[in-house]
């Protein structure tokens, strides 16, 4: 009797037990959701971005996005000129550019806003042949224009762009823009510039790690990147660097096969980083990146 006793107690204690650690996995799991990380940064609206002149050509591109539950729901692309007329409506220009290079505004201007909607990033959306000047112009449209979202402001937002950025140069100063956090490998990636004469001078691109030791200078992370895919990041961290200071333009800057992600990393950091620049803020820009 006492000993089925004991075994009835033993069995009640390893399901009280079980529910307890059970209750605790599910209660730290909950601040873990990634989706909730990426929906807090953007707020529901409806968000304008244009160039704050027309081109040579008597173009103005433009970006319209839609924020639903905290996501980009509907987005738009395209260009107009003065008379209000859309570039993708112009038969006569599709024909003309559909013929050169095999697409045109009536069918690039759509594939840019689906794949906004579908990445929610436009540092993931990807170039396309023929239009690749189109798509620099987006992205830098779709950067500034999520940065509004993220703080709610409907307003317009005016952007400058190439022989208009020649007058609203870089203040010169040192700059650095970092991730917010680590990411699930424990790194957070950092861009580094200095500015002289308006101009970037010095460009540095890392990720760290708690303990502060960077990536680039990580023997054994190297060598099993490089055996992977070819390179590893004490290289494409400074080909981007060296492709910053060339360039002038984080949109300018071409991928490197195999360091996608990074890739992406880098032109976010340095697009929002150059922004600090133009104002001359030299505080520590951090960036909210997606885990």
């Amino acid at each position: 009797m006492k000993r089925r006793w004991l075994s009835g107690v033993l069995a009640l204690s390893i399901v009280c037990t079980s529910l307890f650690v059970g209750c605790q996995k599910r209660e730290e799991t909950k601040p873990a959701s990634s989706n909730e990380t990426t929906q807090a940064a953007l707020k529901d609206g409806k968000y304008k971005a244009e160039a704050s002149d027309f081109d040579e050509r008597g173009w103005k591109p433009f970006v319209e996005v839609e924020v639903k539950g905290g996501k980009i729901a509907v987005a738009k692309f395209d260009y107009a000129n003065k008379d209000g007329k859309l570039k993708s409506e112009d038969a006569e220009y599709n024909k003309n550019m559909e013929a050169k290079v095999k697409t045109g505004p009536a069918k690039y201007t759509k594939e840019l806003a689906a794949a906004l909607i579908e990445k929610q990033d436009p540092a993931k959306v990807d170039t396309i042949a023929g239009a690749t000047h189109s798509v620099e112009n987006f992205k830098k449209l779709s950067t500034g224009l999520l940065e509004n979202a993220k703080k709610g402001d409907t307003s317009v937002l005016k952007v400058t762009f190439e022989t208009e950025e020649k007058a609203v140069a870089l203040k010169d100063g040192k700059y650095k823009a970092e991730a917010s956090d680590f990411d699930d490998k424990g790194w957070k990636p950092f861009v580094e510039i200095e500015v002289k004469d308006g101009k970037i001078s010095v460009a540095k691109f890392d990720y760290t790690n708690k303990e502060g030791k960077l990536k680039s200078e990580d023997a054994e992370y190297n060598k099993n990147m490089e055996a992977k895919v070819k390179i590893g990041p004490a290289k494409y961290t400074k080909d981007l660097a060296a492709a910053l200071v060339e360039k002038q333009d984080p949109a300018k800057v071409d991928t490197v096969a195999g360091a996608t992600h990074s890739v992406e990393n880098f032109k976010k950091l340095s697009t929002e980083l150059l922004e600090n620049a133009k104002k001359g803020d030299t505080a520590v820009l951090k960036v909210n990146f997606a885990k």
